[in-house]
């Protein structure tokens, strides 16, 4: 009768142990198969910028991107440098979120839509040989880009205050109340497009 109970403790011991280990492994698995697909969902992807500007304005550019990243280090900017016409594609075609360039688009050899986009005053391009600066560099956006928190973001942040960024040996601020109307056009068509 002794060694009878004592058979029946063990068996259930052991039945007990192989619960708690099968409970172990199931768990186990369950856990890894809940890692797995909630992995893809918890990727953490930066936000970005993509910003073309012609080579006159690039220097300029990368400064007020250092200066603007310093504030907001959870933004990847890229500054590139090309001609004006690769960059107006490059605007149209999703290479860049921003084009900085020394002539306008209407003035450029493409078909353009001009409702595609907005125009906004960035400075003027210095040479060395002019008296008085007279070439006006344009900022342009796709408008349906101006929504993007990133792109507001960045363009408010320089019409706020474009004088930390644009008076140096290169480019030259505008009268301020071109930058005080540019930064009230973004708020606004911002606004609109929400």
């Amino acid at each position: 009768m002794k060694n009878k109970n004592i058979i029946t403790t063990v068996i259930i011991a052991v039945i007990v142990v192989i619960g708690f280990v099968g409970y172990g492994l199931v768990t186990k698995e369950s856990k890894d198969n809940n890692f797995e697909e909630k992995s893809p969902i918890q990727e953490f992807s930066v936000p970005s910028l993509s910003i073309g500007a012609s080579s006159d304005i690039k220097n300029t550019l990368q400064l007020m991107s250092n200066s603007y990243l310093d504030n907001n280090s959870e933004i990847e900017i890229q500054v590139s440098e090309q001609e004006n016409l690769p960059l107006v594609e490059g605007l149209l075609n999703g290479d860049y979120d921003i084009i900085v360039i020394t002539d306008e688009i209407k003035n450029i050899n493409l078909d353009v839509d001009e409702t595609l986009y907005s125009e906004i005053l960035f400075g003027t391009l210095v040479n060395s040989d002019q008296e008085f600066p007279n070439n006006l560099i344009y900022c342009y956006v796709l408008n349906e880009n101006i929504g993007s928190p990133e792109v507001n973001d960045f363009l408010q942040y320089f019409y706020s205050q474009p004088l930390a960024f644009v008076n140096n040996e290169e480019v030259y601020a505008l009268q301020p109340n071109i930058y005080e109307e540019s930064l009230d056009y973004i708020k606004i068509f911002s606004s609109s497009e929400q």
